[in-house]
């Protein structure tokens, strides 16, 4: 039986995974259910609350940031245990690793003291570097696991957004810079900046944000594609707004392609040149019974 995704991703064996909280469920490339892996516990290799996976298919390993021990366990495709290390004490709920095996967490805004954007692991788990200054319209994002998003491309070069900013800042570590792709949608909305000012509390600033655009996660597609995932409605308005989903695509160079491409459902992962869309909502799929189509897989071709 499955539970609520965390994550989906998809290995270089072919096969595909379904992250949750504590176990992730094993795939083989027809659907095929191969074996469900536990990770309950405070141990070596366990986890407390899984909130974000990343598959690096530079050195096929698995990381699961685990937001309440402020750890990253490392795993290989088969999730059997190679190691884990100790994250700063930032708040943070989503990370990336790029080609040479850095980890980068992306951080959420603290009230109490400045915070960087990104901070930077080496590949034994040493903290190396801190990126960047986090937006003030990040506020919005420190209540909903789901805000934001931060991926790397081939080149080692890192990419982060947070939910109520349009905009995405590139790491650029061949002239150790951070450049900023700076083009508003014509869709998108901000969040209001006076009630931004007096909000703090916690699920004030959760529904606050559905007020406005958020960035729901970013992704790499090979050769040199960053795709920037919006979602916009209130499901918490009245009455309530659907939920559509829109992908702004840029170059790697920050050539933007395409604004405003509309899908059915978000993204559930990228994997070289293939994108994989979901036919439902993940939380649906587990409502079902026997072999269903889960998902539909798309390809980047270059004209």
């Amino acid at each position: 039986m499955l539970g609520s995704a965390i994550s989906l991703f998809e290995t270089s064996l072919g096969s595909w995974a379904w992250g949750e909280k504590q176990r992730v469920s094993y795939f083989n490339p027809e659907g095929g259910h191969v074996k469900t892996v536990e990770f309950a516990g405070r141990g070596p290799g366990e986890i407390v609350r899984g909130v974000d996976y990343y598959y690096n298919s530079a050195n096929n390993k698995i990381s699961i940031l685990d937001a309440s021990l402020l750890r990253i366990k490392l795993f290989d495709e088969h999730f059997s245990f190679v190691k884990e290390f100790s994250l700063d004490k930032n708040r943070n709920t989503k990370h990336t690793s790029n080609s040479w095996g850095h980890y980068f967490t992306l951080n959420e805004m603290m009230f109490f003291y400045d915070a960087p954007a990104v901070s930077e692991y080496d590949t034994s788990g040493v903290k190396v570097k801190e990126w960047g200054d986090i937006p003030g319209v990040a506020k919005v994002q420190r209540p909903n696991e789901n805000g934001g998003g931060i991926t790397s491309d081939h080149a080692g070069n890192v990419y982060y957004s947070y939910q109520g900013d349009y905009r995405i800042w590139k790491i650029n570590f061949k002239k150790d810079s951070i450049v900023i792709f700076n083009d508003e949608p014509s869709y998108f909305r901000e969040v209001d900046s006076q009630k931004l000012g007096k909000t703090r509390k916690a699920m004030e600033l959760f529904y606050l944000g559905y007020e406005g655009t958020r960035v729901t996660n970013l992704f790499f597609l090979e050769p040199n594609i960053i795709i920037q995932q919006m979602e916009t409605g209130n499901p918490f308005a009245k009455p309530p707004q659907e939920l559509s989903y829109y992908l702004e695509i840029w170059k790697t160079n920050g050539e933007k392609l395409a604004s405003g491409v509309e899908i059915p459902f978000p993204i559930a992962w990228t994997m070289g040149g293939r994108l994989a869309i979901p036919t439902q909502y993940p939380s649906k799929m587990i409502q079902k019974n026997g072999k269903i189509k889960a998902f539909n897989i798309f390809r980047f071709i270059k004209n």
